[in-house]
């Protein structure tokens, strides 16, 4: 639900249950390191929106999660 908040893992965000709701795209993993290059961690997320996706040529529908990511500086 929106508003929930996420763990942070390596490979993405999961749910209070340990459940991975959100993977990290490679791109987004190079960020990360920019970012913590930079002196920024990646400190709290949590979920803003979740979009339903159609696949029509599958007849599938997905949830997407696009979440609220806190970045804190001088944090590891």
């Amino acid at each position: 639900m929106s508003g929930q908040d996420l763990l942070i893992q390596a490979e993405g965000l999961a749910d209070q249950s340990g459940n991975l709701v959100l993977k990290f795209s490679k791109k987004f993993h190079e960020q990360l390191l920019a970012h913590r290059a930079a002196g920024y961690a990646l400190s709290e997320a949590r979920i803003n929106f979740i979009v339903y996706w159609t696949d029509q040529e599958q007849a599938r529908e997905f949830k997407v999660v696009l979440p609220e990511l806190i970045f804190e500086m001088g944090r590891e």
